[in-house]
């Protein structure tokens, strides 16, 4: 009864794992395995000369050695998506990531990114954008009224996001008299709305990542 009870355990963790709780998922994997392990060495055992027997149960041995195999695979796999190919923030190179962009009349902005360059971040983050005017009078960072856009999934492909105005940053627009727009592309955690900031210090607080930042000139 309780290596099935240590098994579900050990089930449920491999789970919890690709739901992005590593820690988490890696122990209750590591409980599971040991239980299982536990509840089936005291049958390794001759009773007589009390003499561990590995040679009657190769079966259950190999099928622990595939598993281990198994595991190394997904943790190597997923160190590969989540370090050395991560997105840097828009204060890197990133000159793949966005494939086009823009602003209307109708006091609207846009943008085109390639979606196949964000895939590592799929479970774990939506995408939106943001439009706002930076004079230099203060850090990029604490620009205000940024116009952030609705969520959008991550996916391999042109991803095409719009973002429009409200009223009073239209009336903000004409007080400033900008040379330009920029856009910010966002990567909000799941669980954080575009309600929730309205500059990029606020959005960087709540774990939002901003890959790329394009100043938009009149008429691009």
């Amino acid at each position: 009864m309780l290596f099935w009870f240590f098994i579900t355990i050990f089930g449920t963790g491999t789970f919890v794992v690709f739901e992005q709780h590593i820690l988490f998922g890696m122990a209750m994997i590591a409980i599971g395995f040991a239980g299982m392990f536990g509840c089936a060495w005291r049958y390794l055992k001759d009773p007589i000369s009390e003499r561990v027997i590995f040679h009657r149960y190769w079966p259950m041995i190999i099928m622990a050695i595939l598993m281990l195999l198994t595991w190394v695979g997904v943790a190597v796999g997923y160190y590969g998506r989540n370090s050395a190919s991560d997105i840097p923030e828009f204060d890197g190179s990133n000159a793949d990531l966005v494939l086009g962009w823009g602003q209307d009349t109708t006091g609207a902005c846009d943008m085109n990114v390639n979606g196949k360059l964000l895939l590592n971040r799929q479970s774990g983050y939506k995408l939106a954008i943001g439009c706002f005017i930076y004079d230099g009078k203060e850090d990029i960072l604490d620009a205000p009224y940024i116009q952030v856009s609705n969520l959008y999934d991550i996916k391999d492909g042109v991803i095409a996001m719009r973002s429009s105005y409200q009223p009073y940053f239209l009336e903000y627009y004409k007080q400033m008299h900008p040379t330009g727009t920029e856009i910010a592309l966002f990567n909000v955690p799941n669980g954080v709305q575009p309600t929730q900031f309205t500059t990029l210090r606020q959005a960087r607080s709540l774990g939002v990542k901003i890959p790329y930042i394009k100043i938009v000139r009149p008429g691009e």
